[in-house]
């Protein structure tokens, strides 16, 4: 607007703070804070100001290799954050015919958990609220939020259903949710996209939760590696322990870890399963 010119920047040599690579970043609302930008996308969000001499970070957020996404939804700011929702189900294609509709059909029809709304306030990422399918619209009035929902995706117009299957509503809820204790949630997932890919998956907040644990169902014996990290600005690099885990059931306690988590398996495990549980 001052100089009347589009400055484009590369993201070709960006990757994400737990060292690995962003997979689909379709891209959702963006807002400005902090002097700087944030940009929310499929898999976490970017974040800087190269205008100011500061890199772009990608951040991963509630990346399960579907589309679990900050999709149809704007982002709101509130209380000096960002208030912005990640979408179990916002888009999906229905009765796929062509074999690229089929590989849409799975991408797009896997939910892992529910939709959740999500307070930006670096360097904290909080979960303040969980919900269905997808959450439409976020808005404030007097002192309180509207969260418009739907039980049902948006399907395109070759792909749509016959008929309105979605069920509209709108929840009022007090703003004080955002300084109280996030709310109990879980993900489920397969571990088979992750783990032919060697990339790391999750990026989920531990901001208020006390027991925190990841549970994985391998077929076989493997190595877990658990990235550490939050938003702090300007972004740093994640942390990182490694640990074994045996075929079978493991149970991974999160207690001793802070911010937000990010996992990567060493070896492939077609089969296996992992289940994050936030209490």
């Amino acid at each position: 607007m001052i100089t009347k010119r589009w400055t484009k920047f590369s993201l070709s040599n960006v990757r994400s703070i737990d060292g690995g690579a962003f997979i689909r970043p379709v891209l959702g609302d963006m807002e400005s804070a902090y002097n700087r930008f944030f940009a929310f996308a499929r898999g976490g969000l970017f974040v800087g100001n190269p205008l100011n001499g500061e890199d772009i970070s990608f951040v991963r957020l509630f990346d399960f290799y579907n589309f679990y996404a900050p999709i149809r939804v704007n982002a709101l700011p509130i209380g000096g954050g960002i208030l912005v929702a990640y979408n179990a189900h916002h888009d999906a294609v229905y009765q796929p015919k062509t074999e690229e509709e089929k590989l849409n059909a799975t991408f797009t029809n896997m939910i892992s958990g529910p939709s959740v709304l999500v307070y930006i306030v670096p360097p904290m990422v909080k979960i303040v609220g969980t919900f269905g399918a997808r959450i439409t619209s976020i808005e404030k009035v007097n002192g309180k939020l509207l969260i418009a929902a739907n039980t049902t995706p948006n399907t395109g117009a070759l792909v749509a259903t016959p008929f309105d299957t979605g069920q509209r509503d709108i929840i009022v809820l007090d703003e004080k949710i955002l300084q109280e204790n996030p709310p109990a949630t879980s993900f489920s997932f397969s571990l088979e996209y992750p783990s032919v890919t060697k990339q790391p998956f999750g990026g989920v907040p531990l901001e208020g939760y006390k027991n925190p644990r990841l549970i994985l169902h391998l077929s076989r014996d493997n190595r877990l590696e658990i990235f550490e990290y939050d938003i702090k600005l300007p972004i740093d690099e994640a942390y990182s322990e490694s640990f074994d885990v045996k075929k079978g059931r493991n149970v991974i306690d999160l207690s001793s870890f802070t911010g937000i988590v990010s996992f990567k398996i060493e070896e492939q495990d077609l089969k296996g399963k992992a289940r994050i549980e936030l209490r």
